[in-house]
């Protein structure tokens, strides 16, 4: 196997994966999202070819940088949960001294990769089936709900500027 390395995301490979829905949290548009709305930045790795096979995303807590392999929900560009064990180790060997720990995020709602690794479960919350959402099967306190926030005109909207990427940050973190 080659040698993984840091790379860098290609406008052609970009623009294959916004083609591929699994691949949207690798596009280069989610990953300066991220990094606008939180101190990160995005590294791509990729081995022998040039094409990127991982997003890991950093983020930086006072001394701590934590890699975050494939975030959210884990895996490689292509959407596949597994990593080989020389893989990781490759992984780990390229990202020596670029991070203080290395988390690969799994979903319930996905295969999941099969390494041993010391592990912590945390509640996620998925919507399946999200084509198939209709306002009508839902309860009638989320419909009195939805319209009372259209009564109350409550809009949802990009948050473009440093101030609104803080007061969603502030949101997520309470």
């Amino acid at each position: 196997m080659s040698k993984i390395k840091i790379t860098a995301l290609n406008t052609d490979m970009d623009a294959q994966l916004a083609q591929h829905p699994s691949a949207l949290f690798h596009t280069i548009a989610w990953q300066q999202l991220l990094e606008k709305s939180f101190t990160c930045h995005s590294l791509y790795l990729s081995s022998g070819s040039e094409n990127p096979l991982f997003t890991v995303t950093v983020f930086v807590i006072g001394p701590f940088k934590i890699g975050y392999l494939g975030f959210p929900f884990g895996g490689r560009l292509d959407g596949d949960a597994t990593i080989s064990r020389d893989e990781l180790q490759e992984i780990k060997n390229c990202l020596k001294g670029k991070i203080t720990c290395l988390r690969i995020p799994q979903s319930g709602f996905s295969g999941g990769n099969t390494l041993a690794l010391p592990s912590a479960q945390t509640p996620e919350t998925a919507i399946m089936n999200l084509q198939q959402w209709d306002l009508s099967a839902t309860s009638k306190n989320i419909r009195r709900d939805i319209k009372k926030a259209v009564r109350e005109e409550i809009t949802v909207c990009d948050a473009t500027d440093q101030q609104e990427a803080k007061v969603i940050f502030d949101l997520y973190r309470e």
